[in-house]
């Protein structure tokens, strides 16, 4: 998800004010008091709520404003929230016609994003910065580590736990049960079994009782002929 414009109707000392960041690296600067926080705080409160009796409208219109995004697949929305106390306040969350998608829609747009993950990683401001335990965080740090294999909102220690799930039920050492482990000691049963048989005295008796068959097919043949004759003829008697 990436912020397109900032729009601002009215939150701490900010009134109608637009932010388009740019295409790479935005850098908000100005004096003390020039409302660089209440600019961050403004981008949180939209995404995640409002804190109780901070950033009220001081310079007029309401207490608010909206975001627009764009996704990775190109899908634009517009993120609006107003509420002049604190919590969700009244949320919309529009697609590129207008169309409100439901509040259910914005986790999906944050991808797994919860607040406490956005203010450590991706909006944190001094406050964070003095407080450093929060980065020790078991939620936070899973964060960091999927980040930076590129999993996005895919938490990178559920998916190393995923793997050695899926890696113990296909073998284990010194297992029974997974399914490699099975395999091994089917192999190991029959290699036993192969080990046991004199295989090329089985070849020769096999080789016997396949020719005892073929002859003895040859006896029913020309007697199967005998009988067919007789028959035929009105004298078949049995041998």
């Amino acid at each position: 998800m990436k912020i397109t414009m900032i729009a601002v109707d009215g939150f701490g000392l900010l009134h109608e004010r637009r932010v388009e960041p740019s295409p790479g690296l935005t850098v908000v600067r100005g004096q003390n008091e020039a409302g660089k926080t209440t600019l961050l705080a403004f981008v949180r409160s939209i995404l995640f709520g409002f804190e109780s009796n901070r950033y009220r409208a001081l310079a007029g219109g309401r207490r608010g404003g909206w975001l627009g995004i764009s996704m990775a697949d190109g899908r634009a929305f517009r993120i609006e929230r107003y509420g002049e106390r604190g919590g969700l306040g009244q949320l919309r969350v529009l697609d590129s016609g207008g169309t409100d998608q439901g509040s259910a829609m914005l986790p999906q747009l944050l991808q797994g994003v919860e607040s406490k993950v956005f203010r450590n990683i991706f909006a944190f401001g001094l406050e964070e910065l003095t407080e450093f335990g929060r980065l020790t965080d078991n939620e936070v740090a899973a964060r960091i580590y999927g980040a930076g294999l590129g999993l996005g909102a895919v938490s990178g220690l559920d998916v190393e736990n995923e793997l050695r799930a899926g890696k113990e039920a296909l073998f284990k050492q010194g297992g029974s049960n997974p399914t490699i482990n099975a395999i091994l000691r089917e192999l190991d049963d029959l290699d036993g079994r192969l080990r046991t048989l004199d295989l090329p005295k089985e070849y020769g008796a096999a080789g016997l009782r396949l020719s005892d068959v073929d002859s003895r097919l040859a006896e029913l043949a020309t007697e199967l002929s005998r009988i067919a004759i007789e028959s035929r003829s009105g004298t078949c008697q049995p041998k």
